[in-house]
């Protein structure tokens, strides 16, 4: 009887370890065959791009020195997506997104270099067009950015931001002051401050800060090179975000003596008393502006 039983529970370990031995091969067998089909995808990504790595490179630091020296022959197209554009890009760059660019974006004048911007310089892009390039015998005066956006935010710094709210960055990049502070600091010395109104025409057109200057948000980094030199910004919106992402835009662009109207216009035509601040205390230690 002891007999029996023993046989027995050596025949069920004996059937559980074959068991186990096929579902341990199965396994093997599924992760070798999920790592051969990762390896034929990421060799196929990399045949999709040999196009893209036929093409002369840039690196960060060799662009930023170009800039600087403010080249005309020099043309920048971030071909990222146009939301990622938005939130951070280059100084004097155009965004183009990869599935919008064509040939006639990147056909140049005599002389004329550009270059290519993606997130990572290995990013796919737009196939047909690199062949175009190609094709109309362009290849040569088209560059890409080596590791893209991502090396030159790294290796710079030197972008120009939208303004992000929840930014404790962003927030550093902005002096605020109140609408009696102005008020004082006008009335003292009125030739110091510039007051930038970045609302619409319209709204400007139909009311606005007396002695106040209208560029609209939306082509501020377009036409910053406009304002005068030497002054300190007041910026203003409509409410506090648009005159926040404002003030950080001039900031980017070069312009450090950047302050922002606490509430923007709609705070100025208000007349009531306002609660006393400290103008000098950063915006961070307030709520995330809206």
């Amino acid at each position: 009887m002891y007999s029996s039983e023993k046989k027995a529970l050596i025949g069920g370990i004996v059937m559980i370890t074959i068991v186990l031995a096929i579902l341990f091969s199965r396994y093997y067998y599924d992760q070798r065959e999920e790592q051969k089909s990762q390896e034929e995808t990421l060799a196929q990504q990399e045949n999709e791009n040999v196009i893209e790595s036929d093409f002369p490179t840039i690196s960060s630091h060799e662009l930023e020195a170009l800039l600087k020296e403010d080249d005309s022959e020099l043309r920048i197209i971030d071909i990222r997506p146009q939301r990622s554009y938005e939130i951070k890009h280059l100084p004097d760059t155009a965004n183009i997104p990869r599935d919008r660019l064509t040939l006639r974006d990147v056909f140049l004048p005599a002389e004329q270099i550009m270059v290519l911007i993606d997130e990572d310089g290995i990013s796919h892009t737009n196939e047909q067009v690199f062949q175009e390039i190609t094709d109309a015998g362009q290849k040569k005066r088209v560059v890409l950015l080596e590791g893209g956006f991502d090396a030159w935010d790294t290796q710079t710094g030197r972008t120009i931001s939208y303004g992000d709210p929840t930014s404790f960055i962003d927030h550093a990049k902005v002096s605020p002051i109140s609408k009696t502070s102005l008020q004082e600091n006008l009335a003292q010395d009125p030739d110091l401050y510039t007051l930038l109104d970045v609302r619409t025409e319209k709204s400007f057109k139909k009311e606005h800060i007396d002695g106040a200057i209208n560029i609209p948000l939306l082509t501020l980094e377009e036409k910053a090179s406009t304002l005068p030199i030497g002054r300190i910004f007041i910026v203003y919106g409509e409410d506090e975000l648009e005159g926040f992402q404002a003030a950080v835009r001039l900031h980017d662009i070069g312009h450090l003596a950047v302050q922002m109207l606490q509430g923007g216009y709609k705070n100025w035509i208000t007349p009531h008393e306002e609660t006393p601040s400290n103008d000098s205390s950063e915006t961070t230690d307030k709520e995330p502006l809206q």
